[in-house]
């Protein structure tokens, strides 16, 4: 064991782990913050904390003052490492606090009743952060240099692994959340359009859209249709057109479909939804069962519960793999985060031109 020990020491440049743990505490620490600035800047007052850890379980004070504590301790475990015993003893307290909270959270997820959830990833997202803050916790602290120019480096290693961590946290929420399947009653079904021909046949990706969305209604989990998408390239067709025949061809009741023909976006379809549920029904239902691609959900579930709506995602079945995956899962990323910043950032830029210049009108 003191063989292999050595080894991995050898291997791992001295500092690295430290640079690690510092940037995974100042993205995390930094994540609670942004929230909590976007929860009160923002229109929509969604706490954008629960998806990392759900403190619903505890009173709503509570819940707010214990945001708080780990925000601060983990900014402080990144900026400054080193402290007196007294504060390392206090933040050491809030840290185990907030492990505490991900345990319940991993171990409320293992007890849901069997078929509610069906988890992409056998392990819950909440026990891996779970264990990072462990690592933060038990990583001895290693004595670094004044100098000037060492601190430079070292606050630089620091934001690059901080950097590096969001790019991951995108990546862990398609891969665990997104392919994780939330199926269950709900008001409405809301379809996400795609790329359909202009003779009217809806692409593979968007068959396997409307294809999923179908069973579900065949289920009885939903009794009306929402699909969302915009106008074919170059053609008269309409992606909703498209979705809706394909549907009808399925089975579906064409007086179930109601269209919005104005979701030329995520956040479209999310704004659009609340009026063509309500002038189609009279009432705006609040439980949507929402179908895209995996790497889509996060930032669907995101759009539609900034909206107030509850959303439950379901991930289509890819009956066929698609070789652009990759691609699309990097544009999701930078589209994600995006979506997270909006609130700040609409007010600031035009959503349409940003939009346009990341590629990012979708689906």
């Amino acid at each position: 064991m003191r063989r292999i020990q050595s080894l991995i020491r050898g291997a791992v440049p001295a500092g690295l782990p430290e640079l690690v743990v510092r940037g995974g505490a100042l993205f995390l620490g930094s994540y609670f913050l942004w929230s909590w600035v976007l929860f009160f800047l923002g229109p929509s007052r969604y706490d954008a904390t629960l998806w990392w850890v759900d403190l619903r379980f505890l009173p709503g004070w509570l819940s707010a003052m214990c945001s708080v504590f780990f925000c601060i301790a983990l900014l402080h475990r990144a900026v400054l490492p080193q402290a007196g015993l007294r504060t390392l003893r206090c933040r050491r307290v809030v840290l185990a606090c907030l492990i505490g909270a991900l345990v319940l959270n991993t171990l409320a997820v293992w007890r849901l009743p069997s078929g509610l959830v069906t988890l992409g990833m056998p392990i819950p997202l909440t026990l891996v952060l779970a264990i990072g803050v462990l690592f933060m916790l038990r990583h001895p602290l290693i004595p670094t240099s004044p100098a000037r120019l060492a601190t430079l480096r070292r606050s630089l290693g620091v934001m690059g692994a901080a950097a590096g961590f969001a790019l991951l946290a995108a990546l862990a929420q398609m891969y665990w959340f997104g392919e994780s399947d939330y199926r269950r009653p709900a008001d409405a079904i809301l379809v996400y359009g795609c790329q359909a021909y202009p003779d009217g046949t809806p692409s593979q990706a968007l068959a396997d859209r409307v294809h999923t969305a179908c069973e579900l209604y065949h289920q009885g989990l939903a009794p009306i249709f929402v699909m969302s998408g915009g106008p074919v390239r170059n053609a008269a067709m309409h992606e909703t057109q498209a979705m809706a025949d394909y549907a009808v061809s399925l089975g579906v009741p064409r007086e179930a479909i109601l269209f919005d023909v104005d979701g030329l976006d995520t956040q479209s379809t999310a704004e659009n939804l609340g009026d063509v549920l309500h002038g189609a029904t009279g009432a705006t239902p609040l439980h949507i069962l929402a179908v895209s691609h995996d790497y889509h959900l996060p930032r669907v579930k995101l759009s539609l519960e900034r909206e107030g709506f509850t959303a439950y995602t379901v991930p289509c079945e890819i009956r066929r793999s698609l070789p652009s995956k990759p691609y699309l899962i990097a544009r999701e990323t930078a589209a994600w985060w995006y979506y997270y910043l909006r609130p700040i950032m609409a007010s600031n830029f035009n959503e349409g031109f940003v939009l346009r210049r990341l590629n990012l009108l979708e689906q």
